[in-house]
């Protein structure tokens, strides 16, 4: 039931050697001007199913403007001149031993008739009027839906261009296929004057190589609504063809045998379809061969039906490799089918997981579906068929990755040993669509971000320098980037807050240490450092929080110093001074202590904020009255160091430091005292020379307990 045919039928009345019809080369006109390159054909893969099978590719409306395009004037009267071979004693045409003649189209119609009458052949149908196919009409009759044209059709008399559409509907058959295949088989498409035969055997449906035609499907209708429904019978029951997507068969090169064949892989069902229906494929010298010549068991059917739907309609290919996905017209439930069994797409992750979101998807009825055996549904995480026990793969933008060990499976945070996770799936599947991209890697980058994952975590890698190290990082896409976040992987010396929390953190060494003044930035010469602001989830899982980097500063070998301005001050011996030291539990890291330049504490310091002057013992601070106060102490004006607030604020308070003759009162007392010595003199009178009386400074009580009383002042 193919079209391939030893008895000729369309095209005896332009060949004179009655060669089988789809061993004929095309050489039809009007054609694109640039015909397609032979080199792209490739035996295993004529035609996408995503294009085959897609009955929206044109309507009727534009299958009548096709029609009209190709053939623009028809000879229906046959009286155009027709030169030819003619025995008028036999009646025989095309005996080139007899004279050559030239006469209408109709009178060689009806003597070639009239010849096959005389031999007993059935008639030819050739007399006038020849209706061109842009001009067919017929009753057609009703057909009702079934599981291989699932579409029913309504009765009428219809045009040519109305059945080639309510089958391409009602079948799910492209038109244009539908086209090709009238052209292929009988010229219908450009013969400007087809004979009755030519309606008959359209599609070259039950058309057997070894007897006539069957009468009971002649007629264009039948022969296009059976011959388009024979394809939906290979798609839908592979098992019982020789020829199917997905395996390799040895294809003829001719009917004849002694003309070999060779190994194809079969890549999509529309190319096993046509390979049922014309099992041949061209040999090299007929593909060699210039159009409209025939080569020595050459065979032209396939190659003409690739040649002339890339002329008419473009390519037969849809990408790198023909597209595996359908999906339901009544669900909209897409399916990848390979090997003749469908595998269910559970969402767009999934099909970018296997790249197939860069395929196209035919729309197919349900009853075509249920055609294909139902395979497992999609995930991530697979394993080839026919190594079960062998590597598993995750999948990512159309790649493979394959996972090394159980190791790498707890450090993604994924289930590999569980059969309803990594699913076992065709070899094609995965070799054919899927790039192989070697092992599965340690950090990852998705939007934006760089993950290193660890323990079922993805830990976000912050700073340049850690970025640096994670650079190679692959990109994956959401549907492998869902685990957990983990504690963020940071810079060492890197400064940053989350979200809009209020606390500046630093970090070294795995550890966070807050910032409780923005002015410790400076103090701790951090302004070069690098830092942002990152998302509050990046602390869901939280690092550990260390002392708060103040001021007052131990490193890990029990060093003090205090820190300001980006200068270390040592404490030393004089650690004892700032006792409040001792009871605090610091740890800081030296990497950031050793940045900062180290200059030796002077005796006297100033608080940066209030201006206060003093000196320290003991964990107390004795604050300078004045700058006379300062001089007349004999310590250098010139020589303070300026300390953060934050350490005078700690300091407990002993008092003021007034030097020698500084007149005082302590409040609540009416005395006058004069600072001299290690303590104080009363002064009984205020009229001794020397003395200013107008400088006399009011003191707290513990300023004046820090002075004893030494008896009173005799000038």
């Amino acid at each position: 039931m193919i079209a391939v045919k030893t008895i000729l039928t369309s095209f005896i009345k332009r060949s004179p050697l009655f060669i089988v019809a789809a061993l004929v080369p095309i050489s039809v006109a009007p054609l694109q001007a640039q015909a397609v390159a032979i080199n792209n054909f490739s035996p295993g893969r004529i035609i996408d199913d995503s294009i085959f099978f897609n009955p929206s590719f044109m309507d009727a409306s534009q299958i009548q403007a096709f029609l009209n395009a190709k053939t623009p004037t028809c000879d229906t009267d046959g009286s155009q001149s027709k030169s030819y071979y003619y025995n008028a004693d036999s009646g025989r045409i095309n005996d080139s031993r007899d004279q050559y003649v030239t006469t209408s189209r109709a009178v060689y119609g009806n003597r070639y008739d009239n010849w096959r009458v005389t031999n007993s052949l059935p008639a030819r149908g050739a007399s006038a009027p020849f209706i061109c196919l842009k001009d067919y009409r017929m009753d057609v009759p009703s057909r009702p839906a079934d599981s291989y044209c699932p579409g029913s059709i309504i009765a009428g008399n219809k045009t040519a261009a109305q059945i080639i559409d309510d089958t391409a509907k009602a079948c799910n058959i492209n038109p244009a296929v539908l086209l090709v295949l009238l052209q292929k088989e009988q010229s219908l498409v450009t013969d400007d004057w087809p004979w009755g035969r030519q309606y008959e055997a359209a599609t070259g449906y039950k058309c057997p190589d070894t007897a006539p035609c069957d009468p009971a499907f002649a007629g264009l209708f039948s022969q296009v609504y059976y011959g388009a429904r024979q394809f939906q019978l290979y798609a839908k029951n592979p098992g019982n063809y020789n020829y199917r997507s997905g395996v390799t068969r040895a294809i003829q090169y001719n009917p004849d045998t002694s003309c070999g064949s060779s190994d194809v892989y079969i890549e999509t069902q529309a190319t096993a379809g046509l390979y049922n229906y014309t099992p041949y494929q061209p040999n090299q010298a007929a593909l060699s061969a210039q159009r409209g010549t025939t080569v020595h068991c050459g065979a032209y059917g396939n190659l003409n039906f690739w040649r002339l739907f890339n002329d008419w309609f473009g390519t037969t290919i849809t990408g790198a490799y023909p597209s595996p996905l359908y999906r339901s017209e009544t669900s909209g439930m897409i399916y990848a089918v390979v090997d003749a069994k469908k595998y269910y797409i559970p969402s767009y992750d999934i099909l970018v997981a296997y790249g197939f979101h860069t395929f196209p998807i035919a729309n197919v009825s349900d009853s075509y579906l249920s055609g294909f055996s139902t395979g497992t549904t999609l995930t991530n995480i697979g394993r080839k068929e026919y190594d079960p026990n062998g590597a598993i793969f995750l999948f990512d933008d159309g790649k493979h990755y394959q996972i090394k060990d159980p190791d790498q499976c707890t450090q993604w945070g994924i289930d590999c040993f569980n059969p309803n996770v990594a699913k076992v799936l065709p070899n094609v599947l995965m070799d054919r669509y899927i790039t192989g991209a070697g092992f599965l890697p340690t950090s990852v980058k998705n939007q934006g971000t760089t993950f290193l994952l660890e323990n079922g975590k993805k830990r976000p890698v912050v700073g340049p320098l850690t970025n640096q190290i994670f650079s190679s990082a692959p990109f994956f896409k959401d549907i492998n980037v869902t685990q957990p976040l983990g504690k963020a992987l940071i810079d060492d010396r890197y400064i940053t807050k989350f979200g809009n929390a209020p606390t500046i953190y630093l970090h070294d060494r795995t550890k966070l240490h807050a910032l409780l003044d923005t002015r410790d930035i400076t103090d701790w010469n951090m302004q070069s450092l690098n830092g942002s602001n990152l998302p509050t989830s990046f602390d869901s899982d939280p690092l550990t929080r260390s002392s708060a980097l103040r001021p007052l500063a131990r490193n890990l070998n029990g060093q003090f110093y205090i820190v300001s301005n980006g200068i270390r001050y040592p404490l030393g011996e004089r650690t004892a001074d700032f006792s409040m030291l001792q009871h605090t539990n610091f740890d800081y890291p030296d990497s950031q202590l050793d940045r900062l330049t180290s200059k030796p504490l002077t005796d006297v310091l100033r608080a940066r904020d209030s201006g206060e002057i003093f000196t320290v013992s003991s964990g107390k601070k004795r604050v300078f009255a004045s700058m006379e106060d300062i001089k007349g102490l004999g310590f250098n004006p010139h020589s303070i160091t300026n300390i953060p607030q934050p350490i005078a604020n700690e300091l407990g308070y002993d008092g003021l430091n007034l030097a020698q003759g500084r007149l005082f009162k302590v409040a609540g007392t009416s005395e006058i005292r004069l600072r001299f010595g290690d303590g104080y003199k009363y002064v009984s009178r205020l009229d001794y020379p020397g003395l200013d009386y107008s400088k006399t400074l009011n003191v707290d009580g513990a300023t004046g307990n820090l002075y004893s009383y030494l008896g009173i002042y005799q000038p």
